[in-house]
């Protein structure tokens, strides 16, 4: 569903370069499959109608705000979502989503966590055998690729792919 709303979107706003802000950012804050301003743009209707297509506004927000309220910024990763479906994390980190982001980059991608209800590595990787053998067990990548590619491309990456 969330990645339906994301594709209609991207379909139809340009995409301007996001600039950088005067403010240092921690990188893992703008990680792609972290972080993408028309994914935070469509997800949240309140920041589209107050920086509409200003990239640099929503990036802004996102390390300034958006991270320590928990918002969605990306179709594989939620860090509110993440925290909620572990118990191991909510106990550890609470509403602290910045180090819920960073454990699921250092950790939680290789232990095969769920990083949302959209996207499902297990069930990724199974989907298809041209990116197993690509990828391996590099799981990271998964991710990215499905962030780049594997959504325009119609990819499956929620359940196994059955055949009859």
């Amino acid at each position: 569903e969330q990645v339906k709303k994301y594709l209609t979107k991207i379909n139809t706003i340009p995409t301007p370069t996001p600039s950088i802000t005067e403010t240092p950012i921690k990188s893992y804050l703008i990680d792609p499959i972290i972080y993408n301003a028309d994914y935070y743009r469509t997800m949240n209707p309140d920041l589209e109608k107050a920086f509409g297509n200003d990239n640099n506004a929503l990036l802004n927000h996102w390390v300034s705000i958006g991270v320590n309220e928990g918002r969605i910024a990306s179709p594989v990763f939620w860090s509110k979502y993440y925290v909620e479906l572990y118990d191991d994390l909510k106990t550890v980190f609470g509403t602290n989503y910045e180090d819920a982001i960073l454990h699921f980059l250092n950790n939680g991608i290789n232990e095969h966590r769920q990083g949302n209800s959209e996207f499902h590595l297990d069930a990724y990787k199974e989907n298809y055998k041209d990116l197993q053998d690509n990828f391996r067990n590099n799981n990271y990548e998964y991710f990215l690729h499905y962030v780049n590619c594997g959504i325009k491309e119609g990819r499956i990456a929620n359940s196994p792919i059955t055949t009859k």
